[in-house]
């Protein structure tokens, strides 16, 4: 399965965060919950002390809730990303993939989504898809 358009280049920056992110659910995996714990967006731990849990905003990007996220996330990243990343450039696109993923921690910190939230701010964020479901945006 792949997208229709041709490409110019060869999508390393692509292949590489696929290859990250199974290296990454890998990791969890064998490391179980107290992995989860050090390394995914919690946002009560990142409110508490900041500077200390800032890695966790790029950390969690690559971590997975379960077998069927991961091949979700990646199938789409590899149906999409290729083009994205063929007319952006390789580090163009590299960054949108880094800046886009922390949006959903910005609001899982927003104090009106806070309140609704029953089980946050202690429940880890993973995976944060944004930045994958970016890549099929149609730009008008």
């Amino acid at each position: 399965m792949t997208s229709n358009s041709e490409r110019r280049t060869l999508p390393v920056v692509t292949y590489t965060l696929i290859g990250l992110n199974q290296l990454m659910f890998l990791v969890e995996l064998g490391g179980g919950d107290q992995f989860i714990d050090d390394w995914a967006f919690i946002p009560a731990k990142f409110a508490a002390n900041p500077g200390a849990n800032a890695i966790t905003i790029f950390s969690a990007m690559f971590m997975h809730g379960g077998w069927f996220h991961l091949f979700g996330n990646m199938l789409f990243l590899w149906i999409f990303g290729d083009n994205v990343e063929d007319r952006f450039g390789h580090l163009k696109f590299l960054i949108f993939y880094l800046l886009g993923s922390p949006r959903p921690w910005r609001s899982s910190l927003w104090p009106p989504i806070r309140a609704c939230q029953t089980s946050a701010p202690r429940a880890p964020l993973l995976a944060f898809s944004a930045p994958i479901s970016s890549c099929s945006r149609k730009r008008e």
